[in-house]
């Protein structure tokens, strides 16, 4: 009788837009012991203090969590739907700084390249074996712009994206309204019945 050939497991990859909401503390004792007075929950100014996080990550890592990230990787292992999530990649904001007082100021404190970061050692330290590996893509220009993040993901989606990928997974609660419509619209556009959507609940 001929042996049957084990068949390859599915290359699975997950594409999820950082958003200020995508790093959050959940343990204010573990950040306070190493020098920071931060309130449950929401994170201001991610870059200025996303970067100081970073800076420390060893000492808070134990004190932050991903609330968007963590259940769509939980929902999608734990529900053996991909017991194994073969890259993710993670697309975040570094805008040019602006003149001192310019009104734009206050976007360019939110940008989220310093979140990106901390979400690629969290997610591969929680998860170890199960993500094989994370990927930061920063973008340089306002994500608040239709036009622009459709020409960002337009060009440049489909070279992430390993050739021969079986399925891919959008989360679309990080980020900006702008940036997960273009990564959904274009998504489609590429990979059409590969792609599946899921959507975390800010506060469920």
């Amino acid at each position: 009788m001929k042996r049957r050939r084990k068949e390859k497991p599915a290359y699975v990859v997950l594409l999820a837009n950082v958003g200020t909401s995508d790093v959050q503390v959940s343990d204010v004792k573990v950040l306070k012991e190493a020098g920071f007075n931060f309130n449950l929950g929401l994170i201001e100014r991610p870059r200025i203090n996303g970067k100081a996080l970073l800076d420390k990550y060893d000492q808070v890592e134990a004190g932050l969590d991903a609330p968007i990230l963590r259940p769509v990787i939980e929902y999608l292992i734990n529900n053996q739907i991909h017991p194994k999530i073969d890259l993710v990649i993670l697309f975040c904001t570094d805008q040019p700084k602006p003149n001192e007082g310019s009104q734009s100021a206050q976007y360019w404190e939110n940008d989220t390249l310093y979140f990106g970061q901390i979400l690629a050692k969290l997610l591969t330290n929680r998860f170890k074996s199960q993500i094989g590996r994370v990927q930061v893509e920063t973008i340089n220009f306002n994500p608040a712009s239709y036009d622009l993040m459709n020409d960002y993901f337009r060009e440049n989606l489909s070279k992430f994206v390993p050739e021969g990928t079986k399925w891919v997974i959008l989360s679309l609660a990080g980020g900006t309204p702008a940036s997960n419509w273009a990564l959904l619209f274009n998504s489609l556009k590429f990979f059409r019945y590969k792609c599946n959507c899921l959507y975390t609940l800010r506060n469920g």
